[in-house]
């Protein structure tokens, strides 16, 4: 199928249109960028769907975001996109502005059990028996003009959403739908809210090694490299390595030589930051000791005691009564916590700090597990 792209590459055609699609109760969006050596992503092209045609909006030629950000903002608008997160990321540095209300094809396809992360192309194969090609999706979206085939690989994206979201929005429950949108919306926040950059070191896989005083400095490290790598919009790898750091915080060099013996750390930034980073281990490393952060635990095995096997069963089991992939309960982030305090009482002080719809459901499996 061949669509009718409209571009819109000026400010004012911009505003007149967001105007229109606010009357409207759904749009569905998509946007391409490019995103290797910087830390925000560069915007390559928004794309939009009202039901009438497919719009590409191009950002290297709009300056006036403003109409885009109230439009982002109605809540009388639904905002239907696929595995979103990246997007809302993107259309959060271009408006400032929070967008909601959020349908994610990906994650109403999870509320039906059709997987977790199902591919946009699988899901437009599945449902709608249709054949997307994938040759443009990594393609150079910052190049004028567009070649035919990016324009129509655009245009499909926006276009077979429209389908997607109907088929969705009739069997997804009024319940399930609740649940999407408070998870879209919490993704929606997450890239709103200023990073801690306190509590960044935590995501070493190795900081359960180090000692409270190394954990000091491997957390003044992980903060100065994300300080650092916002200012010059440099992606963090390219600047330090996370292994760099943990190296770093292990052995807390004292000189410019034995700092250049830590693995992956490139010449030019041991000699344009060589000293600075001297100084962040040192500062750290000679904080008050009732500064330095608590020991971490190691990461247990979602499967490693009768506990945990007990509980991933129950989560299991009550995910297939609600018809749901048993990924949207049994997560990480959720679950580990749960696992490391091995029930009794310290799992009812977990179940307390649950949030939103999955509170009510794993509470009482908490309690059927640990009874």
């Amino acid at each position: 199928m061949l669509f009718n792209v409209v571009w819109i590459r000026d400010n004012e055609t911009l505003h007149d249109y967001c105007q229109q699609w606010q009357q409207l109760p759904f749009i569905t969006l998509d946007t391409e960028f490019f995103r290797e050596t910087t830390f925000y992503p560069i915007a390559g092209l928004i794309q939009l769907s009202d039901g009438k045609a497919p719009y590409l909006i191009d950002p290297l030629t709009i300056t006036d975001w403003l109409p885009l950000a109230i439009l982002l903002q109605s809540k009388q608008v639904v905002k239907v996109l696929h595995a979103c997160s990246e997007d809302l990321e993107l259309l959060y540095q271009l408006t400032g502005v929070i967008t909601e209300p959020v349908f994610d094809t990906q994650i109403a396809a999870a509320f039906l059990n059709m997987g977790i992360t199902l591919g946009y192309s699988s899901l437009i194969q599945q449902l709608l028996h249709k054949e997307v090609s994938k040759e443009e999706k990594r393609s150079d979206w910052l190049r004028r003009p567009l070649s035919h085939e990016q324009e129509q690989y655009a245009a499909a994206d926006v276009m077979y959403l429209i389908e997607l979201y109907h088929y969705f929005d009739t069997h997804l429950s009024k319940q399930k739908q609740a649940w999407l949108f408070e998870d879209t919306l919490s993704l929606a926040k997450h890239y709103a809210e200023q990073s801690d950059y306190q509590n960044l070191y935590k995501s070493s896989r190795q900081a359960w090694r180090l000692s409270r005083q190394q954990l000091a400095v491997l957390r003044a490290l992980y903060a100065w490299r994300e300080e650092e790598a916002i200012a010059r919009n440099l992606a963090r790898g390219r600047l330090l390595k996370d292994n760099s750091l943990f190296m770093m915080a292990k052995y807390m060099p004292a000189t410019i030589v034995s700092l250049a013996k830590t693995p992956e750390l490139h010449p030019s930034v041991l000699r344009k930051e060589g000293e600075k980073l001297l100084s962040v281990i040192d500062k750290a490393a000679k904080s008050p000791p009732e500064t330095w952060p608590e020991q971490l635990q190691k990461a247990v095995s979602m499967n490693s005691s009768q506990f945990a096997k007990q509980l991933k069963q129950k989560v299991f089991e009550q995910a297939e009564v609600l018809g749901i992939c048993p990924e949207l309960l049994w997560r990480k982030k959720i679950i580990e916590p749960l696992i490391a305090a091995d029930a009794g009482q310290q799992c009812e002080q977990f179940s307390d700090s649950l949030q939103g719809w999955r509170k009510h459901i794993l509470s009482n499996i908490l309690v059927q597990t640990i009874s």
